[in-house]
């Protein structure tokens, strides 16, 4: 607004919006990209959520409940590392790992860690040296003969 009070417009060749046809063809590929970007997006994400269409008939069914994965001393292994001082020989706090399946709870039994329970899970070196500077044995872990069993996804009816 000027002095005035009045509306300011400067206006080219008479029209309120002027656009070139460098400015057309960059908004076109930007709107392209967008489209691409978000269908590639979709397409991520039903491959990383195994998330499976078929179709029978004339009916197309989504499978939202992936197979059950199990987890135990061969596959996986995690160490809960404790900042107190000889935790081992006066615990302050007791610390327990459970598991929910289905209204069945199993309790995972923890101990101490060794590094041979890393070793036979993990073949980096770089892991390894890790958990030499960081004192694995002041860690806990579950006993050598745990299983976890994990299944579903949000969708899932559990």
């Amino acid at each position: 607004m000027d002095i005035f009070g009045q509306p300011i417009n400067l206006n080219l060749d008479l029209r309120s919006k002027y656009q070139t046809f460098l400015g057309g063809l960059v908004s076109m590929f930007i709107v392209f990209l967008l489209i691409g970007y978000s269908v590639n997006e979709i397409i991520g994400y039903t491959i990383q959520r195994g998330i499976q269409i078929t179709q029978e008939g004339d009916q197309t069914k989504f499978n939202y409940d992936p197979d059950v994965l199990v987890l135990n001393n061969q596959n996986f292994i995690f160490a809960i590392r404790v900042e107190q001082d000889s935790f081992y020989q006066s615990p302050q706090f007791d610390i327990q790992v459970r598991q929910h399946q289905n209204s069945n709870e199993v309790s995972l039994e923890l101990q101490q860690c060794t590094f041979q329970q890393f070793v036979s899970v993990l073949n980096s070196s770089q892991v390894l040296d890790f958990l030499e500077a960081n004192q694995v044995n002041t860690w806990l872990c579950p006993k050598s003969e745990f299983s976890i069993e994990l299944e579903g996804t949000p969708f899932c009816k559990f």
